[in-house]
């Protein structure tokens, strides 16, 4: 199953991506196929950081504002948030965050999942989680397997049908 979205990423982008799952959404068609981004949760807000040669004062207030409003309208979970963004850069916060030893558990899980051996993926992912337990997509596979008794349906084609849109 492909994924538009993913397709369009530059080759830097895509080794930050892993598979998820893949989905037939509710009146959709094809199903579609499910990344997360591994990012750098470890960062440390940076300080402000305003260069005064490139911004008049005017300038520097207005972009003050706009930091602000979106501090304030919930995009971002904290004001250090847009600080660190701004000053370290999205570089910075594309660090591999994943172990190697990670990623192999849980990329043998998810092939198995898909497969329809949910015994065995149940198994590489628990290994997988044991290494990193706040690790959301993968809490959510075993969750969605254990749900089946680690046993795919007969109907399973390689992903899960949404009952709803949300």
């Amino acid at each position: 199953f492909r994924s538009e979205f993913y397709d369009t990423l530059s080759t830097y982008m895509k080794k930050f991506c892993r598979k998820i799952d893949i989905v037939a959404l509710k009146g959709c068609v094809t199903p579609v196929t499910l990344y997360t981004v591994d990012c750098n949760r470890n960062i440390k807000p940076g300080k402000p950081k305003i260069n005064n040669k490139k911004f008049n004062i005017r300038e520097r207030r207005m972009k003050k504002q706009i930091l602000r409003a979106l501090y304030e309208k919930q995009t971002l979970k904290t004001i250090s948030e847009v600080y660190m963004l701004k000053s370290k850069g999205l570089r910075h916060l594309l660090k591999d965050s994943k172990t190697e030893a990670f990623l192999q558990y849980f990329d043998e899980g998810y092939t198995q999942y898909i497969n329809g051996d949910w015994e065995e993926a149940y198994r590489e992912l628990k290994n997988a989680l044991f290494l990193d337990n706040t690790d959301g997509p993968t809490k959510t596979l075993m969750k969605y397997i254990k749900r089946f008794n680690k046993v795919a349906p007969d109907d399973w084609d390689g992903f899960r049908k949404l009952e709803s849109k949300t």
